[in-house]
């Protein structure tokens, strides 16, 4: 009966429906968000106790044990999804609302070129120097990178990448001299890069940004790097955005709201200075 279906249940007959609709990489993200909001509430929550209210108090709790606004809405995020399709299949009778964490609006975060170089030199493993400049000149997402395979390139005059995204959309990318040139040498299937789990891939990034004096970089940041790089040398905006892979042109926009191009000259001249 409905209102005796617990959150363990629920969750283990929503992977049951999902494991023909999603991507493993987005299983996995799943997990992580029930898995905390089960270790936090209970495994034997009834669903239908679980409200706004209930919800909005576990965000609130989440915040103060120290995890950040954007990584609190990522589980909410997930578990609101999981709700609604409870309800769309008639598990939940009416899925309750979920509200996100207010997070204030900040420009993509990116590096100057000598701070790459600054990370690049210490970089004491090869294997992870090369991963590091090619999402650099990729903007590819870690995942992206982390999952790519010999398969998915295409080399020639102009090389290319088949690269699986988000919400399993497929797009491809090209690749420029300097990501191909630290690829290695080609070879008929396997991973492009060996670097051990994404998890500590994230850490040892860290290690490494502190190691080079930047110790609030984050691996992302290479992303925002490229794509901020190709916005300020005038590549197309809708080029960038198919590049990375956004869902709409209004998040690659915010890469061009980091220069200000000929504001100072027309200004000045407007102004008379």
């Amino acid at each position: 009966e409905p209102p005796k279906l617990t959150l363990r249940a629920f969750f283990k007959d929503f992977l049951n429906d999902a494991r023909i609709r999603l991507s493993p990489g987005s299983i996995v993200r799943y997990q992580r968000s029930f898995k905390a909001l089960m270790y936090d509430l209970g495994d034997f929550l009834p669903v239908a106790n679980l409200t706004n209210q209930a919800l909005n108090q576990w965000a609130a709790s989440l915040l103060d044990k120290g995890r950040s606004p954007d990584g609190v809405n990522l589980d909410l995020r997930h578990i609101r999804a999981a709700l609604r399709r409870g309800e769309d299949l008639g598990v939940i009778m009416i899925a309750p609302k979920v509200d996100m964490v207010k997070v204030p609006r900040r420009l993509p975060r990116h590096l100057s070129e000598e701070q790459v170089n600054l990370i690049l030199a210490a970089e004491p493993n090869d294997n992870h120097r090369r991963l590091w400049t090619f999402l650099v000149w990729t903007g590819l997402r870690r995942r992206e990178a982390h999952s790519l395979r010999w398969e998915d390139v295409t080399l020639g005059d102009r090389p290319s990448m088949l690269v699986i995204g988000k919400g399993d959309r497929e797009r491809v990318v090209p690749i420029l001299a300097p990501a191909l040139e630290v690829m290695g040498p080609p070879k008929a299937s396997g991973p492009v890069f060996d670097c051990g789990s994404l998890d500590n891939l994230t850490a040892h990034f860290k290690m490494t940004a502190k190691k080079a004096g930047l110790p609030n970089t984050r691996l992302h940041d290479l992303r925002h790097t490229c794509l901020t790089w190709l916005v300020g040398k005038g590549v197309p905006l809708k080029l960038v955005q198919d590049i990375a892979g956004h869902s709409t042109i209004t998040t690659t926009m915010n890469y061009a709201k980091i220069f200000t191009g000929n504001a100072h000259e027309v200004l000045n001249n407007a102004l008379g200075f």
